[in-house]
């Protein structure tokens, strides 16, 4: 990992994931259409958003969450 650049292998797999995910924010007005209801645009709304948390729930690394709340907690 540290021959590619990067600082360890938490810090590749966070890359590569980025790399996998690249849905760029247009990508809900790219979706959407002037011929679309609201309950459709309700839907395409909710499935980017729910497709934006499983992809960030997929990056997370619960000891990097943990020790980021310790920080937080122990911060002035």
């Amino acid at each position: 990992c540290k021959r590619l650049g990067f600082s360890g292998y938490q810090d590749l797999k966070i890359a590569l994931a980025q790399e996998i995910v690249q849905e760029p924010v247009q990508h809900i007005h790219e979706e959407m259409s002037p011929d679309d209801d609201i309950e459709v645009i309700i839907r395409k709304v909710f499935r980017t958003n729910i497709s934006g948390l499983t992809d960030t729930f997929q990056l997370l690394d619960p000891a990097d969450v943990e020790k980021a709340a310790e920080m937080i907690h122990s911060a002035d």
